[in-house]
């Protein structure tokens, strides 16, 4: 059996909010997350990830939750040979660091007043994942195929949504 060839080395949460509305009744007034993810490419061979997630309403809903994730990945070089190769595998590092964050906010609010929060399945479109490409490496891509948005250094997470399951 062959080890894997994508890597998750690491994944960390630098924002873990949660507070809790003593005034609420009921976790099913939560309603649907917002939910946004960006992959970074600035070195080769090497992925960075983040996910946000930001639940429900201060003072009004049973929790406000606001969680940022990170993950580490090692991959192939050839997958980033292409721009829909490297598209493809920024979505799917998307997809597990998504997972770990409902994890993490499962985890945390299992301590908490009410029952705990699950944050539901979403499958994010391939473009909902904003792509921020180092420009020293976007030159090997088509610049037809390489837009101006695509390619920005420092800029924040996308405003595309993702669709419910």
């Amino acid at each position: 059996m062959q080890p894997s060839r994508l890597l998750l080395d690491r994944y960390f949460f630098p924002i873990t909010e949660v507070a809790a509305y003593m005034g609420a009744t009921d976790i099913g007034e939560m309603g649907f997350p917002e939910i946004s993810a960006m992959a970074f490419y600035h070195e080769p061979g090497k992925l960075v990830v983040n996910c946000n997630v930001a639940w429900g309403e201060r003072e009004k809903t049973p929790y406000f939750i606001q969680v940022l994730a990170y993950g580490l990945f090692t991959i192939p070089v050839e997958f980033a040979d292409t721009l829909a190769g490297l598209k493809n595998i920024a979505h799917n590092c998307s997809t597990i660091i998504f997972g770990t964050a409902r994890e993490h906010i499962a985890s945390v609010t299992a301590r908490g007043p009410y029952s705990t929060a699950f944050v539901p399945g979403v499958i994010f479109e391939q473009d909902a994942v904003r792509l921020d490409i180092a420009p020293e490496l976007a030159e090997r891509y088509d610049s037809k195929a390489v837009s101006p948005t695509l390619v920005k250094s420092a800029s924040g997470p996308s405003k595309k949504r993702t669709k419910k399951p």
